[in-house]
């Protein structure tokens, strides 16, 4: 009698590890079927090295890419410039409260707030606060507490955050909160509006304060319009292959690797910031542990005027750069965007995102949308591009020493183009190609030729001439029409 064994690899955690290890996603992968937030096209088909879809055309961050907590564009961003990482230890683990979902997290410090002063807000967390308390503890979070005790009425304006700032209506009534311990138990948070990303700040009411003064479609709440604002700004303003050299197709050469880590280390040491948010109140305090800069004689940056009129501020002290701003003046210089996730380039005393301070600097190539490194590159249709991008749009055939036509903007060859775009005329049915004449009424098209555009009874040609349509056929006079009719 012989025994069978099977090998269960649930007994070594490495091997079952091993067996479940996640599937690669290649590039031109990533948001596949992504919808078009300009056009109906089927969904996001990214093109291999173009970075815009075969469908419709569109560039990726023109599409509503989403992908999970851990892919956030970002955080990869900010890692890759300034090296920010949240990764707790196990026992900063323990003031961390994960709810429903392990990326949502609620900051909590045991002992650390008091009473009615605690204040949760359910996060994304991507890069937390790092700051201290009174007794030297290291706190980790999305938001700090505060501990300072009230000194207004509750019912007072800005005293403290309001709860419909993070629930919805539906969901007030479901929320409890325990003051002996000082911490609020949530009945059933998944009610409360989870922000994909939140600045730094010194409180949270600053923070809050901070996100209610931006427009609302400006504000990342996950699910909402914010949210995929927020996503398609990253896309844009923070191009993923201007920060990372391994990511560029293009570079073809040492010289030119050289160059783009170059331009990256200057980036990481003079050239990109986060803007902090500060709390604009005079400084009246004696107290040397609450009191607060005054800002108050110091003019915002972007519109020149007095900050007077805002309680917090974007301070870019911190970085390169030194000024100070209001919520919704913190804008890129070329695009005026709001900088995404405080996200700055400072260049020549003005303020940039990262795709418009790459174009100061280097050439993009408009097929690709990387940056150009190498010294001989192509300009045409007043773009530059690389040498071996400059190609039909339609079939990567390099048109080079090619007739070609162009359809907005992009250049295609003669072939691609008559298959795309090129019209019938209503006469011959055949496709006008683009070097001939074309005669155009009420969406109709026409050779402009005497045998395409003429009277449909007499034969007389009709270009420059009045005449009438009728039933898709052209006619001279309404004599030559009641004939064909007759």
């Amino acid at each position: 009698m012989t025994t069978e064994y099977t090998i269960d690899h649930h007994l070594n955690p490495y091997l079952r590890k091993l067996e479940l290890k996640p599937k690669h996603t290649l590039c031109h992968e990533l948001g596949a079927g992504s919808p078009c937030l300009k056009c109906e096209c089927p969904g996001l088909d990214l093109h291999f090295w173009r970075k815009i879809c075969k469908q419709c055309s569109c560039r990726m961050d023109e599409h509503d890419v989403i992908v999970s907590s851990e892919l956030d564009h970002g955080a990869h961003i900010r890692k890759l410039l300034m090296g920010h990482v949240f990764s707790p230890t196990p026992s900063q683990n323990e003031n961390l409260n994960y709810s429903h979902n392990p990326s949502t997290a609620i900051f909590h410090k045991r002992g650390y707030s008091s009473g009615e002063n605690t204040i949760n807000t359910i996060v994304k967390p991507s890069v937390p606060l790092h700051k201290k308390n009174d007794d030297g503890d290291e706190l980790y979070g999305r938001i700090n507490k505060t501990r300072t005790p009230r000194t207004e009425p509750v019912n007072k304006p800005n005293s403290r955050i309001s709860n419909s700032l993070h629930m919805s209506p539906n969901a007030k009534d479901n929320a409890t909160y325990n003051h002996g311990n000082g911490n609020k138990t949530l009945e059933n948070d998944r009610h409360f509006s989870e922000y994909t990303w939140l600045p730094q700040g010194p409180t949270i009411e600053s923070v809050m304060t901070y996100m209610n003064a931006l427009p609302f479609k400006e504000r990342p709440i996950q699910g909402t319009e914010g949210d995929q604002v927020r996503r398609t700004k990253l896309a844009y303003q923070l191009p993923y292959h201007d920060s990372d050299p391994t990511a560029c197709k293009s570079l073809v050469n040492d010289v030119d690797k050289k160059l783009h880590q170059t331009f990256v280390d200057t980036i990481k040491s003079k050239v990109v910031g986060v803007g902090q948010i500060v709390d604009n109140i005079p400084n009246k305090s004696k107290n040397f542990s609450t009191q607060t800069n005054d800002y108050q004689n110091v003019d915002c940056h972007n519109c020149n005027t007095h900050t007077t009129n805002s309680t917090v501020l974007v301070d870019t002290s911190q970085g390169p750069g030194k000024d100070l701003f209001h919520p919704n003046c913190f804008k890129c210089d070329t695009c005026e965007q709001l900088l995404v996730d405080l996200l700055y380039f400072f260049h020549d005393g003005k303020y940039y995102c990262g795709r418009h301070y790459g174009e100061k600097m280097y050439s993009r190539c408009f097929g690709c949308d990387e940056l150009i490194f190498q010294r001989e590159y192509t300009v045409a249709e007043e773009k530059e591009w690389h040498v071996e991008h400059f190609c039909c749009f339609g079939c990567d055939m390099a048109l080079g020493g090619h007739k070609y036509c162009t359809k907005d903007e992009k250049p295609f060859c003669i072939p691609c183009y008559m298959n795309k775009f090129a019209k019938k005329c209503l006469t011959c049915n055949e496709k006008i190609a683009p070097d001939c004449q074309r005669l155009t009424h009420n969406g109709e098209h026409w050779h402009a030729s005497a045998s395409c555009f003429r009277c449909e009874t007499c034969l007389t040609p009709l270009h420059g001439l009045p005449f009438m349509l009728m039933a898709n056929k052209i006619f001279c006079s309404g004599n030559c029409k009641r004939k064909f009719q007759q």
